[in-house]
């Protein structure tokens, strides 16, 4: 009996132990801390609350609900988060951390609002959605390795970054548009691109290795390899993005759209047992169109 009671008290103690040290880790850093800036290259600041000032934020800062990080020209910073799930901010960009809840003494991001530049995000899985909002659309992203790019026009402000692009290396990732009321899901080697007031471009198959290279470029000097090098120039990254965003064998350009050659047709009655979606056309071969690739026909 006494080895019996003797056993059950080292248990308890064991779990007692394994409590206080969980709560230490939890303590190590300050509570709503849902990750930090593990690399900072060029100009890169942080903003702890909106309507605050921007302070250069170095490498170790702690990102919390309700803060803002933002990069400069030819600079960048990557976030690891508590999984080891990292997420890279490209140079001219700027995102607010908006909903962190708490999950088993763990601060856990699961929204965060880009308003202009580029976030490329790796995921491990298990880790919470976390929905990623701009002024034109919203990306779900879990588990993946994918890109959201907001496209520059004509400078870095909310007002005027009203198209985006999403690229999936691996995983898939549920896109929407800016009323939340259309959603597709983008898989690995698949691009979608959607413009404010419509619906997601569907997804199409373009080169995994171009999508590589591209994401390469710009996120390997974001990382804490002692040989990661310098952030691409401004330059050297566009020229990158227009390779990116060409469009593959047997589809043409229409704004940011990349559509099939045969939605250059004109639009046709529609037959009954056909129904397109609003926002889509139909064209002679049996074929809904997005309605945006009117603009090149």
């Amino acid at each position: 009996m006494t080895r019996t009671v003797g056993a059950i008290s080292r248990i308890a103690m064991t779990a007692l132990a394994l409590v206080m040290l969980c709560a230490g880790m939890a303590q190590a850093q300050p509570r709503g801390c849902f990750g930090t800036v593990r690399v900072a290259k060029g100009v890169v600041e942080f903003m702890a609350r909106e309507g605050g000032e921007w302070q250069p934020a170095p490498a170790h800062t702690c990102l919390f609900e309700g803060a803002g990080l933002r990069t400069g020209q030819e600079s960048g910073a990557m976030i690891l988060l508590d999984d080891g799930s990292v997420i890279r901010l490209n140079q001219d960009s700027e995102t607010w951390f908006t909903h962190v809840p708490e999950r088993f003494l763990l601060s856990r991001l699961a929204g965060m609002s880009l308003l202009y530049g580029e976030a490329a995000f790796d995921m491990t899985a298990g880790y919470d959605d976390i929905f990623v909002e701009t002024m034109a659309g919203a990306a779900i992203v879990q588990g993946a390795s994918a890109t959201v790019l907001i496209h520059p026009s004509g400078a870095n402000s909310p007002e005027r970054s009203r198209e985006m692009s999403v690229f999936v290396l691996n995983g898939a990732v549920h896109v929407l548009d800016v009323y939340l009321n259309h959603r597709i899901t983008v898989g690995p080697g698949q691009q979608t691109n959607v413009m404010r007031g419509m619906k997601p471009q569907s997804a199409i198959f373009i080169d995994e290795k171009k999508i590589a290279e591209y994401v390469k470029l710009w996120t390997r000097p974001l990382s804490e390899t002692p040989d990661a090098g310098g952030v691409a120039g401004r330059e050297a990254l566009g020229e990158a993005r227009r390779r990116l965003l060409a469009c593959p064998p047997g589809y043409y350009s229409a704004s940011l759209w990349c559509c099939p050659e045969s939605c250059r047709q004109g639009p046709s009655s529609l037959p009954a047992d056909i129904v397109c979606q609003a926002g889509t056309y139909y064209i002679g071969n049996r074929m809904c169109c997005d309605d945006v690739c009117r603009v090149s026909k």
